[in-house]
């Protein structure tokens, strides 16, 4: 069978496919909508549409980053927004802050909010952020370090610099800074006020030895509380002297030789004086009486041993009454006649009736004849103005100096604009070669060239323009089959970027050029220069500026090459300056000229301000084109100012001057400038007067006072105008000229006034100023010379009243009346005047009168004033009272009758007794008024009414009196005693009045009668009169003093005196002198733990009268019992056993028990010494372990036998008498001494030795039992010569120089010696230890402090030691008050502060200081005295040496030897006194104390105070004639504690005293004497509110006086101490208190400075947490400097001009400039109070500085100057600013003590690195490579604005502050500006890449969309087709099928 194929099906099949296939296309084409689904459909469309889908996405992504960009640049602005805001209420408060009318509390509430606002603005700028990245904090601009903290970079906000963004950009790398220094700089210094004392102490109650000593004033101020004593010598202290009266003399005239016991028994140091008598006044022998119990004590007579007389008293008990008498026995008035009851001169009648035994003696004692004038009497006068006198002032503003006017072209503010439009073309003659081809091409534009290319038949190449915006370039395509070369030859700078080689297939881009670019330029408020320069950044021009000054400028253009530039301007600047101008490839033009910087000198200087307005005008109105401004003056209320019209014209207009700083400001300084702006006018603001009158009401003044009211009006008003810098001043002053004063007015340069007095009522104006008076500013006038204080003597002195009122009235100013007149006639005696001011007109005063001459008040011959003083009294003219009235003085005689009686009463033997005097007026008859008012008065006196009956006197002589002075007569009554009587009979033999009228001087028989009883158990006096003498004194009161018991029995007594003997040394505690006594507690030495006074522990130590034994006794308490020693003789001179010193004697128990209440106790009771003390009484209960005391006894002085016949003055027979007084230790006090007397019989003193004293405790280290540190065992040995003491010599106070007195003064100086050499002496101390309870052995803190005798130096044998060689000694020449202040304890070592007053011995003075010295504990030189036993080599030759660098060489110790440093303490002090040695130079020790004639001739001081801290005096020595007719002042340290008395007085008793004793002598001791013991005596005394000196070192912040407000309150209390100090943007808080030191203060004050603001290091070891000051250089400074920083003044030392005001604070920056000035802030009371003024400005460190790459070295930029401190612009390119600190470069800091300055030290030539990396952002704003922005974000934080460390607390700073903040908000105005223009820039980019991306969508939808309908169409057509060829394949599919199933069948 044959089967054929399907070929019908096949062929259907195939075609249905295609159909299919073509449906499936058409289908997808109409479900996508696109013509192109893959590939195959368009292979090339699709490559196009990708390529713009790509374009199209990137666009709508730029659109969106731009968007985010505006979105970041929004949030940028709405920071810097707020931080703009912040600013301005910054500056507002910066304002407020400004105005005076604040306190400092108020400026610091301020400051509080100002704190709080930067801080905001630092967290504004760290933490605004956009998707977290910081904007606003610099990260946005760059990112740096540096190589140092002292060197900061500074990114500014910017925009596009130099026309691109890369030139914009910031410049990344490394750079080097290199600088070159210039000036170091200078600090800051500021001064406070001088801080005074208000508490202190003042001497008071001086008495001075004017005479002795020739000291003529004196005055103390600040010296320890309590008494004070000078003693000048004329010799030095040590040494011993013999001394006859005041003279000098010898062993042997005196009587004995002292010597000094040796080592170990040394004598205490001091002055002792022994006095030698070989006679006593007084002796009494009664023991026969005083057994019988008859008489218990004999005393002296009231004679007081002015005679020598034996008296022996018999008593006869119970004997028969005795009746009276009286008579006149004797009459002394020479010629003239007495009687009692009858006549004569003078008559009296007496009542004979008495019960006393009673003598009386009358004498006239005086006549009062009547007043005279004591001395003349002055008249002062000073002339007044009248009541309602009124001047007028003018203040008439006056310029200060001539304007400087600079007249410069300013664009006006709007519509100006210069338009460019810019094309490229090529240059003249250019040409290219493409492939060997040369086409020209010059002059022409892109199209042109690419024309002539395209036109030049290149096989090829062909050229094409490309177009960019504004842009074009050409582009060459090579088919040529091969590479092209292409060259430019000529093209330009500017070329086509077209050279170099252009590959087969290949093209060639060359660089875009400008093609009708037109950039346009807003010229709005601009200069020329400002004009050239934004010409100049036009591409294809160059612009500068040409010509100014004194000639017109213009802008001169040049155009480039490359460029046609068309330049176009509009608004005003279009004819201004005519810059429109056509550039064709080149050319240049010049606009119009115009004026830029035209100066001009405005001649204001010294006129008003309407003229100074007139000058300015006129200047500026000269310059061709300014005739349009206008100057004037303005006002408001009384102030003026200046205006100024620009309003016409094109200028800008400067002006400078003082007077336009001072009318603008307010502020006269160095000139400052103003602008007024074109079209503008400016207004200086009204602050001055012009024509300004000021009344002052000058009522009734005197000169002084005109000056006072002139100038409190006229300050009123300059404090009321708008200048700052008259404020304070006075313009009228007066000059002195004796008694008259003439006013002077003044007008300082800062006044800004002439100032001119117009006018005065009352005739003032003439009478003061003579007429108007004016002066200019700057300038002086003078008034009339006024009268002020003359004086008028009216010579009045010795006329009686009557007369002086006579030539008184002479003065017509004057009326005088009398209030009362005397007159005989009336029996009126007393005479008073009224005084009356008529003075009127220009004779006009006021008056005030005085007496010369001491109102002696009513006493006899008196010398009277009619007043002391009185006044004012005024004229009519004047308000006030015009009359003054005199004293009452008496005008007639009179007489004064003294009238002396003596007896006793018979009743009670009490004595009656007296001296009185009565006044009596002569005249008078007997029975009359007169008589009767006399014997009343006489009567009266006595006590005795009605004794006398009657009195008269005759009166002869009307102008004196009849009776003289001396007239004299007595009268006797012996008492009537009826029944049994007591009577004494005595016998008196008087060697005193032994003539014959007093019968040889016996009396004898004389009886006193007395009733029974009377005497019995009672002290009597039995009373006498001896008549003397005829006259005045004729009469002498007799007692003799009897102490009886129980008069029962008869007996006898015996005394006697003797005249010649002198007067008793009475120190004897209340026990008589003759009376065996005892000297103890305050007359000895004692040691007493409890710190008690002597008195109240050694209370009583009474011995037996008529003990025999000479003797000083040491009383020892060891704690449980009490001992006694003794050393010296009996009356006879045997000394007392050694036992009685080696083998203390012990109290019994029983004993001891009853001292507290008094014991009777014999002493060594049964040996050969026994010594009974009738009364023993200690306060056992007081006594402590250790405690030392003394008493020294005396033996009774007796009287041996009677002179019988007392004229033979032979007969008297006498005891012989040692008296003993010193002051060991040298104490001055009445609470220690060393006392005692020694009684000899007569004769046993002739040839005899004997040891005097013997004990001596020290009162302040009287604790320890060492010899020579508690207690002194030495003795004064005294070897009497063989006929005894010297005839004729007198008891007396040890140191008496009466005649009679015969003495040894002993000096022996503090080693134990007699030597005058240096000496250092411990005057006071305060040691903590001690006051808490501790060590009070001072040795046990300081063992010894030896004071070399001699200079330290080179000797001749070139070894180093004491210049002692000899021939050639240097003894050493300086005394010294040292204070040591323990300032640390550390290892056994000291540290002090020390500070010395040092006066040399030729007068010259010096202050020094240690502000750190070390000693070591133990000894510090060879020398140890405080050892066991002492070391003590010959010599020292390593001294400690105090001030070695000091202007006199130094202070040198041979010893210095301090106790355990575990007693020290900080704070701990004490003071040195060191004498200078007395010795002469060149000569030997041992030459000067041996041979009299080279005795070292210094002269001597030495000062003891009862309150110190040891018991050594201050003592100070000098060259012979140094303190003749010279002032010394004498500085003392002290510690106020008191070691010796606890008392706590007025002060701390750690506090220092820094006292002044200023002595002023005439000749020094005029007297020749040898010392003056009191040369001066005063009191110390405390003062609070006085005026107590400048304050010191150690003065307590309490005692200084502006520290106290005006009601006294203190201004430290509570916060009011606390004090900010700020430097830069460092602060540190201190606070004082009322307990401080000014000198701890400062060092307080400096250590915080040092440590917070300076950042150094101190040494102190710190916590992990601490750390030093960011920035700072913890070894910049020297740690000695510290304390100079803030420096207290002490002293001036004669270096530094900045120390000459002492006593004040003195503030050191350290680091240069003005801005490292120390700021102080606290309360506004203590700014004040400390009153902080600059005295050195501050100033920059000035330095060159470039930069370079710090790789390669490449110069980055030139050098220029800069100053550290400051910001630096245009070093680094794109505006990156450096901040350069002070310190930088800074080596070391270190202060100048001959300036007295801090001055830093840099080095000459340094460098820094500085590395930047460029952190700016970039916004992809295109949808291609490079189609970005750059954008940059300013730091805003503070420190960039500038505004790090804002400070408003102080004026100043606030004003500084307001330009500051004007700064930073231009800053930040001007990055808002800059992101302002970049948000405006991306929001038309924005709209720009949206219109692109429609536009390329709409682009790629015509490639890519399909033609729907079209292929709806093909869709149905295929489908149509499909289902016809699916038939069709049906059809074809059915004949197959058949055949098979024929087939299949």
């Amino acid at each position: 069978m044959r089967i054929s194929t399907n070929l019908m099906s096949l062929a259907s099949f195939t075609a249905l496919s295609d159909v299919s296939n073509r449906l499936s296309k058409v289908s997808k084409k109409l479900a996508t909508g696109l013509r192109i689904n893959s590939a195959s459909d368009d292979a090339s469309g699709l490559a196009v549409s990708q390529k713009m889908r790509a374009q199209i996405r990137g666009l709508d992504r730029s659109a969106k980053n731009a968007q985010d960009g505006i979105s970041l640049l929004q949030t940028a602005e709405g920071g810097i927004q707020e931080i703009t805001s912040l600013l301005q209420r910054m500056r507002e408060l910066s304002v407020q802050g400004a105005n005076d009318v604040l306190t400092s509390e108020d400026r610091g509430h301020i400051q509080g909010e100002i704190d709080e606002l930067s801080s905001q603005v630092d967290a504004i700028a760290n933490q605004t952020q956009f998707n977290r990245k910081k904007l606003l904090n610099g990260d946005m601009s760059a990112l740096w370090s540096t190589s140092t903290s002292h060197l900061s970079v500074v990114m500014p906000g910017s925009g596009r610099a130099g026309g691109t963004e890369e030139a914009a950009a910031v410049p990344s790398g490394n750079f080097r800074i290199l600088f070159s220094t210039l000036d170091e700089g200078r600090e800051n210094i500021q001064k406070s006020n001088i801080l005074t004392l208000r508490n202190g102490t003042a001497g008071t109650g001086a008495v001075m030895d004017t005479g002795g000593a020739g000291l003529a004033a004196m005055s103390a101020l600040n010296l320890a509380e309590g008494s004070w004593r000078l003693e000048t010598r004329e010799t030095p202290f040590g040494g011993i002297r013999y001394l006859a009266g005041g003279m000098n003399s010898s062993a042997a005239a005196v009587g004995g030789a002292v010597g000094v016991s040796p080592t170990p028994n040394t004598v205490a140091p001091g002055t002792y004086n022994v006095r030698l008598s070989d006679a006593v006044p007084m002796m009494a022998d009664f023991d026969d009486a005083l057994e019988l119990g008859v008489v218990e004590g004999v005393n002296i007579s009231s004679r007081g041993t002015s005679s020598d007389f034996d008296a022996r008293f018999a008593v006869r008990a119970d004997e028969a009454g005795t009746p009276s008498s009286t008579l006149v026995y004797r009459n002394d008035i020479p010629g003239g006649t007495v009687s009692a009851g009858g006549a004569g001169d003078v008559s009296l009648t007496v009542n004979q009736d008495s019960a006393v035994n009673l003598f009386t003696h009358y004498a006239v004692t005086g006549t009062d004849r009547r007043d005279l004038m004591a001395g003349d009497v002055v008249l002062t006068e000073s002339y007044v103005t009248s009541r309602d006198a009124v001047m007028t002032v003018s203040l008439e503003y006056q310029a200060a100096d001539d304007t400087e006017i600079h007249i410069s072209y300013r664009s006006s503010g709007a519509g100006n604009a210069v338009t460019a439009v810019t094309t490229w073309q090529a240059a003249s003659g250019a040409s290219l070669d493409i492939g060997g081809t040369v086409i020209s091409v010059g002059g022409m534009g892109m199209s042109d060239i690419r024309d002539a290319v395209n036109g030049a038949g290149i096989a090829g190449i062909t050229a094409s323009v490309d177009s960019l915006g504004a842009s074009r370039r050409i582009i060459l395509s090579n088919s040529s089959g091969g590479d092209v070369a292409v060259t430019e030859t000529g093209v330009g700078p500017d070329g086509l970027g077209l050279a170099g080689v252009v590959a087969d297939g290949g093209t060639a881009a060359g660089t875009f050029r400008e093609y009708q670019r037109s950039v346009t330029l807003s010229m709005n408020g601009s200069g020329l220069a400002d004009i050239a320069a934004g010409l100049d950044s036009l591409t294809g021009l160059s612009a500068s500026v040409t010509g100014g000054g004194g000639l017109p400028a213009s802008v001169q253009l040049a155009g480039h090459a490359n460029y046609d530039v068309s330049l176009a301007s509009a608004g005003q600047i279009a004819a201004e300056l005519s810059l429109d101008h056509v550039f064709d490839g080149g050319g240049s033009h010049s606009s119009a000229q115009v004026w830029n910087g035209r100066g001009v000198i405005a001649d204001t200087g010294g006129k008003n301000l309407a003229d100074a307005a007139l000058s300015i005008q006129n200047a500026v109105g000269g310059i061709p084109g300014m005739a349009a401004f206008a100057a004037g003056t303005t006002a408001s209320g009384n102030l003026h100012g200046l205006s100024f019209s620009n309003a016409v014209g094109i200028y800008e207009i400067s002006m400078t001057g003082r007077a336009i700083r001072e009318l603008s400001t307010g502020v006269y300084g160095p000139p400052d400038s103003i602008t007024v702006g074109r079209g503008s006018g400016f207004s200086t603001g009204n602050r001055v007067y012009v024509n300004h009158v000021v009344s002052v009401s000058t009522f009734s003044a005197d000169a002084m006072e005109v000056v006072s009211a002139l100038n409190s009006a006229v300050g009123g008003a300059l404090g009321l105008d708008g200048l700052t810098q008259n404020n304070g001043i006075s313009p009228f002053s007066a000059i002195s000229a004796g008694a008259s004063r003439q006013l002077r007015l003044s007008s300082v340069p800062s006044s800004g006034y002439r100032i001119s007095v117009t006018g005065g009522s009352g005739g003032s104006l003439q009478e003061v100023w003579g007429g108007q008076r004016t002066v200019n500013r700057g300038g002086t006038s003078f008034g009339q010379v006024l009268d002020y204080g003359k004086e008028t003597v009216f010579a009045v002195a010795g006329m009686n009243m009557e007369e002086a009122f006579g030539a008184i009235s002479s003065d017509g100013r004057l009326s005088l009346n009398w209030l009362t007149e005397p007159s005989h006639t009336a029996g009126e005696h007393e005479g008073r005047i009224a005084f009356t001011n008529v003075s009127a007109g220009a004779g006009r005063r006021v008056f005030s009168m005085a007496q010369a001459g001491t109102d002696q008040g009513n006493v006899l011959n008196a010398e009277r004033t009619l007043f002391d003083s009185t006044g004012p009294f005024w004229s009519p003219e004047n308000d006030g009272a015009g009359t003054v009235n005199s004293r009452t003085l008496q005008a007639h005689d009179r007489f004064s009758l003294q009238v002396a009686w003596d007896g006793n009463r018979a009743s009670d033997a009490s004595r009656y007794q007296g001296s009185a005097s009565a006044w009596l007026w002569e005249g008078g008859t007997a029975g009359g008024g007169t008589s009767g008012q006399n014997a009343a008065a006489l009567s009266g006196a006595l006590g005795l009414p009605g004794f006398f009956t009657g009195f008269v006197a005759a009166d002869g002589d009307a102008h004196g009196p009849d009776l003289v002075a001396g007239d004299s007569w007595m009268t006797y009554t012996t008492a009537r005693v009826a029944g049994t009587a007591d009577r004494l009979e005595l016998s008196l033999y008087d060697g005193l009045y032994a003539d014959g009228g007093n019968n040889g001087g016996v009396t004898e028989g004389i009886v006193y009668a007395f009733d029974d009883g009377a005497l019995d158990d009672r002290f009597v006096s039995i009373n006498q009169l001896v008549r003397t003498a005829p006259g005045i004194g004729g009469s002498e009161n007799l007692s003799h003093r009897l102490d009886f018991g129980s008069v029962s029995q008869n007996t006898t007594l015996s005394y006697g005196e003797r005249g010649s003997a002198g007067t008793y040394w009475e120190n004897t505690g209340g026990s008589p002198s003759w009376y065996s006594h005892s000297y103890y507690a305050g007359d000895t030495t004692c040691f007493f733990g409890s710190g008690g006074s002597p008195s109240d522990i050694v209370r009583n130590a009474e011995v037996y009268r008529q003990n025999d034994i000479n003797a000083s006794l040491l009383f020892e308490f060891d704690g449980a019992g009490l001992t006694v020693r003794a050393k010296g003789f009996d009356r006879n001179g045997s000394e007392l056993p050694e036992s009685a010193d080696t083998s203390p004697w012990s109290f019994p128990p029983a004993v001891f028990s009853q001292l507290a209440s008094g014991a009777d106790v014999t002493l060594f009771q049964g040996t050969s010494h026994e010594i009974r003390c009738t009364n023993l009484q200690v306060a056992t209960d007081r006594l402590s372990a250790g405690d030392k005391f003394v008493i020294n006894v005396a033996a009774a002085a007796k009287l041996d036998g009677l002179n019988t016949s007392p004229s033979l003055s032979g007969g008297f027979l006498s005891a012989a008498n040692v008296a003993v007084e010193g002051d060991p230790f040298r104490v001055q006090s009445g609470e220690w001494g060393s006392s005692a007397q020694y009684r000899l019989a007569d004769g046993a003193e002739n040839g005899a030795d004997l040891n005097l004293l013997g004990y001596f405790v020290d009162p302040l280290n009287g604790r320890s039992d060492v010899p020579g540190l508690g207690y002194y065992t030495g003795t004064l040995i005294l070897q009497a010569e063989a006929a005894g003491f010297a005839p004729g010599s007198t008891v007396g106070a040890p140191d008496g120089t009466d005649a009679g007195s015969r003495r040894v003064r002993a000096e022996i100086n503090y080693q134990g010696d007699a030597r005058p050499s240096a000496g250092a002496l411990v005057t006071s101390a305060f040691f903590g230890d001690m006051e808490a309870g501790g060590e009070t052995d001072l040795k046990r803190y300081i063992g010894g402090v030896g004071y070399s005798n001699y200079l330290y130096g080179r000797r001749g044998d070139g070894t180093y030691g004491p210049l002692n060689e000899p021939g050639a000694e240097r003894y050493n020449p300086y005394n010294a008050s040292l204070v040591f202040d323990v300032i640390s304890v550390e290892n056994g070592s000291m540290r002090f502060r020390v500070q010395g007053h040092v006066i040399g011995r030729d007068g010259r003075q010096w202050y020094a200081e240690e502000e750190d010295f070390g000693l070591n504990d133990g000894q510090n030189t060879a020398k140890n005295s405080a050892a066991l036993p002492p070391v003590i080599p010959s010599e020292v030759v390593n001294p400690v040496v105090l001030f070695r660098d000091s202007g006199f060489g130094g202070l040198f110790f041979d010893e210095f030897t301090l106790g355990d440093s575990s007693l020290w303490n900080e704070g701990d002090r004490f003071t040195l006194s060191l004498a200078a040695s007395g010795f002469t130079d060149g000569i030997s020790e041992a030459d000067q104390l041996s041979d009299p004639l080279l005795s070292p001739a210094s002269d001597e001081l030495d000062l003891f105070s009862d309150n110190r801290g040891t018991n050594m005096p201050h003592s100070l020595r000098f060259n012979e004639g140094v303190l003749d007719n010279a002032r010394v002042d004498i500085g003392i340290y002290q510690v106020a504690n008191n070691l010796a008395r606890r008392g706590s007085g007025a002060f701390a008793k750690d506090q220092v005293m820094d006292g002044t004793l200023s002595l002023s002598f005439s000749d020094f001791h005029p007297s020749s004497a040898d010392v003056e013991e009191n040369a001066l005596t005063f009191e110390s005394v405390f003062g609070s509110g006085m005026d107590a000196g400048p304050a010191h070192y150690y003065s307590r912040l309490s005692d200084i006086g502006l520290f106290y407000d005006g009601n006294g309150r203190f201004l430290l209390e509570g916060d009011g101490g606390r004090l900010t100090i700020r430097q830069g943007e460092r602060e540190t808080h201190v606070t004082v208190g009322a307990g401080m030191e000014v000198g701890q203060m400062a060092e307080y004050i400096s250590r915080q400075i040092w440590l917070d603001l300076l950042g150094q290091e101190d040494g102190i070891p710190r916590g992990e947490g601490s750390r030093f000051p960011e920035g700072s250089g913890p070894r910049l400074m020297d740690r000695r400097d510290m304390n100079r920083i803030f420096r207290f003044i002490q002293h001036v030392p004669g270096q530094s001009g900045n120390d000459s005001v002492v006593s004040t604070l003195l503030a050191h920056s350290v680091l240069p400039g003005e801005e490292r000035k120390l700021r102080f802030y606290g309360s506004e009371d203590l700014l004040k109070a400390f009153g902080f003024a600059s005295i050195q400005e501050g100033e920059k460190a000035r330095m060159m500085m470039r930069v370079t790459d710090a790789h390669s070295g490449k110069s980055v930029s030139p050098a220029m100057a800069a100053e550290a401190g400051s910001r630096v612009y245009g070093l680094l390119p794109a505006g990156v600013e450096l901040d350069v600190e002070s310190e930088i470069g800074l080596d070391r800091i270190l202060f100048d003590r001959r300036r007295g300055t801090f001055g830093a030290q840099r080095q000459d030539v340094f460098s820094h690195v500085v590395h930047i990396a460029d952190s700016s952002g970039r916004l992809q704003i295109g949808a291609n490579e490079g189609e970005d922005m750059m954008f940059r974000l300013g730091d805003m934080s503070l420190s960039a604005l500038g505004l790090e460390s804002l400070d408003v607390r102080d004026r100043e700073g606030a004003v500084r502050s307001i330009g500051r903040i004007d700064r930073a908000l231009d800053r930040a105005s001007s990055q808002r500006a800059v992101i302002g223009a970049r948000i405006s820039r991306l929001e038309h980019t924005v709209n720009n890449l949206s219109t692109s991306s429609r536009s390329l969508t709409a682009a790629e939808s015509r490639i890519l969309d399909a033609d729907v309908a079209r292929e709806m169409m093909e869709f149905v057509k295929l489908g149509i087709l499909l289902q016809a060829g699916m038939s069709v394949a049906a059809q074809a599919n059915q004949l197959p099928r058949h055949v098979l199933e024929l087939l299949g069948r």
